[in-house]
């Protein structure tokens, strides 16, 4: 361990020592095995591409501070949706929305958080230990059997530039009984030079036949850091639908951990990096084939200009003896500077044989001859870069079932013209 990360360790221990704590026993087991395995700080296999040493370099403050939102206007809005927010990492109930129907109930977490740490346990790795020891506010999502959610739930966790940058640890729990189905946004936003460090654990159970629709949005500031595990368990013939979506300017790892538990189990993942300035964006994802008959796909989509730099770990397990399954990945890049970068890495563990899968990856520029079409069609140069990129990344969202979610990544993107492939 460096002694950057020696030296965060040591600062977060001694920040929540003896701190009020929602779950004490899962608190204390965070304590030993940060103190005990401490943070990345040299280069293990799993951050090989992202040095996370500007994150352990920075110091964030711990303390529950007041929190103020001018007017709500600053927020993004969902229209119709169910709404909870928090500022800097507390709760802000004055900005919620909405209620849910019958059947379904929403919660703060802390104050019955059953089962919280049963998928992301402390022992999981530094940073599940560290959101363990440092968790004070999240969400719980509850459906019964056959609820089914006619609008969205949005999850907005806001940072706001006049507020001191602060390290915050929610965790969300979203449980679907059988043949359930929702809509979920999670979403962390802010002003456009916000700071601050959001580690979330985000723990999700799908019964028999529920139907998710999970949203993850990331359009931090320039100064955030956001990092994110996410482990998902499907059951018999439920199905996950996964848009994720990086859209802002700071720096952000997402680790996607998806077990599709039961036969007629299935995944369709889709993500967009929208690269610009000085973007870092990771995302992790394993979807493990732990029974026959189940079925994943990720089509995963970057558009990087500037500096911005993107990593995808696209990953399929297939378990022995989970024969019948099919997997497929890939993941398309369009560098427009000579700055930006990507590191992209399908892989494939493959322990049965009556299996389907495939992986591929390509990266490249735009294409001249389609540029020459359509400038030979009225349109200049600029805009003809706008309008191949605009509908390079759209294709790497299909069927949102949140329009608004579209507007607050595509807002403006026709008429803006990218960075020259010379910058």
């Amino acid at each position: 361990m460096s002694e950057a990360a020696m030296a965060a360790v040591r600062a977060y221990l001694d920040a929540y020592a003896g701190a009020a704590t929602p779950i004490p026993a899962l608190a204390a087991r965070g304590a030993v095995h940060l103190a005990a395995a401490g943070l990345p700080g040299g280069a293990p296999e799993s951050w090989r591409h992202t040095d996370p040493g500007e994150l352990l370099a920075r110091r964030f403050a711990v303390d529950a501070l007041p929190v103020e939102v001018d007017a709500p206007s600053d927020l993004p809005q969902l229209a119709g949706a169910v709404r909870r927010v928090w500022v800097a990492g507390q709760p802000a109930p004055a900005l919620d929305a909405a209620e849910l129907a019958p059947g379904a109930r929403m919660w703060a977490l802390e104050t019955d958080p059953e089962g919280v740490g049963a998928q992301i346990a402390p022992e999981r790795d530094g940073f599940a230990a560290l959101n363990a020891l440092g968790f004070r506010h999240g969400a719980g999502l509850a459906l019964d059997a056959g609820v089914v959610l006619a609008e969205p739930v949005h999850l907005l966790w806001w940072s706001s530039a006049d507020q001191p940058a602060l390290a915050a640890h929610p965790r969300v729990a979203i449980r679907l009984g059988a043949h359930a189905a929702a809509t979920v946004v999670v979403h962390q936003a802010g002003a456009p030079e916000a700071g601050g460090f959001l580690n979330s654990a985000i723990e999700i159970a799908l019964e028999a036949g529920a139907v998710l629709k999970l949203l993850v949005v990331d359009q931090s500031g320039a100064g955030a850091f956001g990092l994110s595990q996410v482990a998902v368990r499907c059951a018999r013939d439920s199905r996950l639908e996964v848009w994720l979506i990086d859209a802002g300017a700071g720096w952000v790892r997402r680790e996607l951990d998806v077990a599709l538990a039961e036969p007629g189990a299935t995944v369709n993942l889709h993500g967009l990096v929208q690269g610009r300035r000085a973007l870092r964006a990771d995302n992790e994802i394993v979807i493990r084939h732990e029974a026959p008959h189940t079925h994943s796909r990720q089509q995963t989509r970057a558009v990087l200009e500037d500096r911005a730099r993107a990593v995808f770990g696209g990953g399929v397990a297939v378990a022995a003896g989970a024969q019948g399954i099919t997997a497929r990945q890939g993941n398309a890049t369009l560098l427009l500077s000579r700055r930006a970068e990507v590191v992209t890495r399908p892989a494939l563990e493959i322990l049965a044989d009556d299996v389907q899968c495939s992986h591929g990856a390509s990266v490249g520029q735009l294409d001249e001859a389609a540029l020459f079409y359509l400038r030979s069609r009225g349109l200049d140069r600029d805009a003809a870069r706008a309008l191949l990129v605009a509908s390079f990344a759209r294709a790497a969202l299909p069927d949102v079932p949140v329009a608004g979610v579209l507007d607050w990544v595509f807002d403006g993107i026709e008429t803006r013209s990218p960075v020259a492939a010379t910058a």
